[in-house]
């Protein structure tokens, strides 16, 4: 009968997240994992099947600072892969309790009370999703995904949908290149409320631009920011990649100068923009930042406001002594006027290298400051994905375009 009251309250305390640590300091899951293996094999899977019913949502997470990673499966072997386990780039066996037919399998780390992670399973060879977390995120590049949030994380408010805004418009254009190097492609303009042709505009180009447009809730930051009157109604201009790692990387001196010769001038014959660099912005995250950079360092003259969220920028990366001598050559008549750099904490590593992109970030950023360039530098408790560079459109809109 003391089993059985014991077990009830540490089921309560589980499901709430919240428990008082027994004196001894051992957390409710960890008491949990030592009943279970004190119990005999036979009693286990009732134990288990008990508690997983008391469960509110996975991961588990005690003291703001805990995760727990939960599986009951029939299996011999289960790996954990995601931002925790050196940015995607390892797997992490999950330590596993005998049940009898079935195992228990569980997997513990201590992280940021604010931080956003997502991960997979990796049974026998193959990933899949931990079906006791419904929150899942479809990855363009990568596939579904699990997700969660620690407690102190701290959503944008500007990503959902508003219906007591005004929305602005979206038109598309096919623009025909007038080189070989790169294919046609249909863009997407972003027509602010009201937009009136007697007036002229800002205007932001964001590379990845379908992605961005048609699978984040960028037009929705766009509606509120402009609602609540946090920034200028601005024009923007959503750029698809259609060979993305050539555009932005091999060629990016190329591309860079396909978007200065042929897409600003085609949005400036058909929509209202102001003139000047410092009205135009331009961003993009992963590859999209890193072209994003590029641009700006090349063409300061044209794109004041450069913005590269999680940029995949390396040492000796893509022509990255061509921009740099470039910009300084134009930098005294032409500065930038804004540069916002980002990077996540669990961004991604690359072990053979012994580096990560947040080691990379850092490297960039001394050089920025070795050159005086000045720039707008942020590190988040999160990973290389759009559910966290989604969260900082609205800075970087701000930053450019505020009021």
């Amino acid at each position: 009968m003391n089993n059985i009251k014991y077990i009830i309250i540490l089921f309560v305390c589980v499901g709430l997240w919240s428990c008082n640590s027994k004196e001894n300091g051992t957390s409710p899951f960890n008491e949990f994992i030592q009943n279970v293996q004190n119990s005999p094999v036979e009693k286990r899977n009732d134990l288990v099947q008990n508690y997983l019913s008391k469960i509110i949502k996975t991961p588990i997470i005690e003291d703001n600072k805990t995760v727990h990673f939960i599986a009951y499966l029939r299996a011999d072997s289960l790996f954990i892969r995601g931002d925790l386990q050196n940015g995607w780039a390892t797997s992490h066996k999950m330590a596993v309790v005998n049940c009898g037919t079935m195992n228990f399998f569980y997997k513990s780390y201590t992280i940021q009370d604010n931080s956003q992670i997502e991960y997979q399973f990796v049974l026998n060879g193959e990933t899949v999703l931990d079906s006791l977390n419904r929150n899942i995120e479809t990855n363009f590049e990568f596939g579904d995904r699990n997700i969660f949030q620690m407690p102190k994380f701290v959503k944008s408010p500007y990503l959902d949908l508003r219906q007591e805004v005004k929305k602005g418009s979206i038109v598309s254009r096919v623009l025909k290149s007038k080189t070989e190097l790169f294919l046609d492609r249909k863009i997407y303009i972003y027509l602010p409320p009201n937009y009136n042709k007697e007036n002229s505009y800002p205007v932001m180009l964001v590379n990845d631009g379908y992605v961005k447009l048609y699978t984040t809730p960028f037009k929705n930051v766009l509606d509120n920011l402009i609602g609540e009157s946090l920034i200028e109604p601005i024009i923007t201009v959503f750029i698809p990649a259609m060979e993305r790692e050539k555009e932005y990387c091999d060629q990016n001196i190329d591309f860079a100068n396909y978007l200065v010769n042929e897409i600003i001038p085609f949005i400036k014959a058909d929509y209202s923009t102001y003139n000047k660099p410092e009205n135009w912005g331009i961003m993009g995250a992963s590859g999209g930042g890193m072209i994003s950079i590029a641009t700006g360092l090349l063409y300061p003259e044209y794109i004041a406001n450069i913005a590269s969220q999680s940029g995949t920028i390396y040492e000796n990366w893509c022509n990255d002594k061509v921009l740099f001598s470039t910009y300084l050559t134009k930098k005294e008549k032409h500065p930038l006027r804004s540069v916002y750099i980002d990077v996540g904490t669990f961004d991604l590593e690359f072990p053979q290298a012994n580096s990560s992109l947040l080691q990379e970030v850092r490297m960039f950023n001394r050089r920025l400051d070795s050159l005086s360039i000045p720039y707008k530098y942020f590190e988040y408790n999160d990973g290389h994905r759009d559910s966290n560079w989604n969260q900082t459109i609205d800075d970087i809109l701000i930053q450019f375009f505020g009021k």
